[in-house]
């Protein structure tokens, strides 16, 4: 109970249940929370539309901040990890990039409805395979930010890494993007788990790692690491500490961000995935890391820490 509302929690499900301040349960809201839009111009319909609505608990929720705009810039990807959940990048779809109108569509109609955007994403597939709409998006974010005397929006991205030019470096820097790299540990997990999409290309780890090392020196970026811990990460031995250190050593990036993968798809035993009988071991794992996490927080200079920042 906190001022005036209560929630109960069912242990087995792991759900919460609301409810108001006569014990009634919560209706559903009758719209998703506005945060995204994707490629082509009929789901930015959608969602605007959705977002005409007069409902106060929708301006007591969100106020007059979108606190993220996601914008899904390319529907592909030039790698092919045998566990993602996107189906290769492109989600079952057609291959496309988002063109400039649709971005600069989607900031005008936000900005019309919200005073800032915090925080605007750059998703794919692979969205760096489409970094110049990216570049021209951030310029045009800026301008109109400006323009009505808002905050300008952060901007941050999730690549795989693989695709680093210098032009690409160069806006980076010049918009100040957060960068989060995907990886999945040393080079014997991730070049099995995240290959090239052309099998002839070899391994992924030293290309990304020479891109990271890259980043790191001209902009100090990436903020952190991505990867999915699964079925061979326990077949190797593998332990998130590996994971850490490795992060840190060879790398210096300081924050890792690592969730499981233990769902499988569409209700089927996904080899790739955590079985019920590594649970143990895998908790145990975690649960080393963060002790871990906090011993380098206590022992260790922040320019030499590298965290477990999350695991979900």
């Amino acid at each position: 109970m906190y001022r005036g509302r209560a929630a109960e929690f069912d242990p087995a499900s792991l759900a919460f249940s609301p409810e108001l301040r006569g014990g009634s349960p919560v209706p559903p809201p009758p719209y998703r929370t506005p945060a995204a839009t994707s490629v082509g111009a009929q789901p930015l319909r959608l969602i605007t539309r959705k977002l005409q609505s007069k409902d106060p608990a929708f301006a007591f929720r969100h106020g007059s901040q979108l606190n993220r705009l996601v914008l899904n810039v390319a529907n592909f990807c030039n790698l092919k990890c045998v566990y993602c959940y996107a189906q290769g990048g492109d989600y079952g779809g057609p291959h496309e990039k988002m063109p400039i109108e649709i971005g600069r569509a989607a900031f005008d109609r936000y900005f019309e409805l919200y005073e800032t955007i915090s925080v605007v994403q750059f998703f794919g597939g692979e969205p760096l395979l489409n970094w110049k709409t990216i570049d021209q998006l951030c310029e045009y974010a800026w301008t109109r930010a400006d323009a009505l005397g808002r905050a300008r929006p952060t901007f941050t991205t999730i690549t795989n890494g693989t695709v680093m030019t210098p032009e690409i470096i160069a806006m980076i820097r010049a918009y100040d993007i957060k960068i989060t790299v995907s990886l999945d540990g040393p080079p014997a997990i991730t070049d099995h788990l995240r290959p090239m999409r052309d099998p002839n290309a070899g391994g992924t780890t030293r290309l990304v790692t020479d891109n990271i090392r890259r980043l790191r020196q001209e902009t100090n970026q990436p903020a952190q690491i991505e990867g999915t811990y699964g079925r061979a990460h326990v077949e190797q031995r593998c332990t998130v500490t590996d994971i850490l250190r490795y992060v840190s050593d060879e790398l210096g990036v300081s924050q890792i961000h690592l969730p499981l993968n233990s769902l499988g798809s569409a209700g089927e035993a996904d080899p790739h995935a955590i079985r019920d009988e590594d649970f143990e071991w895998v908790s145990g794992s975690y649960a080393d890391a963060v002790a871990h996490t906090i011993q380098a927080v206590v022992e260790k200079p922040v320019t030499e820490l590298c965290v477990l920042r999350s695991a979900g």
